[in-house]
């Protein structure tokens, strides 16, 4: 299978070089192909319409449509109108590893799911004076090019979170989906609880039952987000706080010992604690 990689030929000069690439005028070539993301995206349509699918679901995406995409899910782009542009900010992954985005990670829950929605007509303005500023930014031959590149790409990542807040429906009593408040409640107790049990008690379920309902609502187990946030945690605290010991971090994380905290770093990320923070 393609990556998105191979469709952003042309677009992709700095980040093979940086890690990061600003892209002003983004025109996707035709492919009715599947193809895999190994980047971290963000994309605002401008201007004309496309018909894709991501994940196996369809969707018709128009202008003012915002983006937050992560590695690892599987699109097709089935049909584009002349018009069709967007403007992007493409991270690749060795970079968004490294970048302190700790909310992205813990948002990520909703973004899997469904990574698009509607800006408003100001909202949208807003969104693209900075995406300009970042697009001003990636055109300058200074040190701190990418440090600039990534503050900018907070801002970016903060507002576009803030507008999803605001536009989404407020689920009713008869359509809430308990997925949306596990989110909330993994967020405060990921410190003190990595049980699933913990978390169904929270609603009242059976853990098998619990899990049966989040994996059908999310496609993902609730060990996986669970470990996804602890994870992302993890990650935060060790570069963040540097001078902090790996026994005291793993500690404030509620693991028993380092030992087990180390183990489930290295089967979560593929690396040690000490290894992730020299990076």
């Amino acid at each position: 299978m393609k990556d998105d990689n191979s469709l952003l030929k042309g677009y992709t000069s700095n980040l093979i070089r940086d890690g990061i690439e600003v892209i002003e005028e983004l025109k996707w070539p035709f492919n009715d192909e599947p193809f895999i993301s190994t980047n971290f995206v963000i994309n605002i349509l401008k201007t004309g319409y496309l018909d894709m699918e991501y994940d196996s679901k369809p969707y018709k995406c128009g202008p003012k449509l915002a983006s937050i995409i992560f590695p690892g899910h599987i699109f097709i782009n089935h049909k584009f109108s002349d018009d069709y542009c967007a403007t992007a900010i493409v991270v690749n992954k060795a970079v968004f590893e490294k970048m302190r985005l700790h909310d992205v990670y813990l948002n990520r829950f909703k973004y899997d799911e469904v990574p698009h929605f509607q800006l408003t007509d100001s909202q949208y303005e807003d969104i693209l004076k900075v995406f300009a500023t970042a697009g001003i930014i990636n055109k300058l031959n200074i040190e701190a090019k990418n440090d600039m590149l990534i503050a900018a790409l907070e801002i970016i990542i903060h507002m576009i979170d803030h507008y999803r807040t605001l536009n989404e429906p407020k689920p009713t009593s008869g359509n809430k989906r308990i997925s949306s408040e596990l989110y909330e409640i993994i967020c405060k107790n990921c410190r003190k609880h990595h049980d699933v049990e913990f978390y169904a008690e929270q609603f009242h379920l059976s853990p098998k039952h619990f899990s049966t309902v989040i994996k059908k609502e999310t496609g993902y187990s609730v060990g996986h987000w669970i470990h996804l946030y602890v994870t992302a945690d993890a990650k935060m605290l060790l570069k963040t706080e540097s001078t902090t010991s790996l026994q005291a971090i793993s500690e404030k994380l509620g693991f028993p010992d380092l030992p087990t905290f180390s183990r489930y770093f290295k089967r979560e990320t593929g690396m040690s604690p000490s290894e992730y923070r020299r990076r």
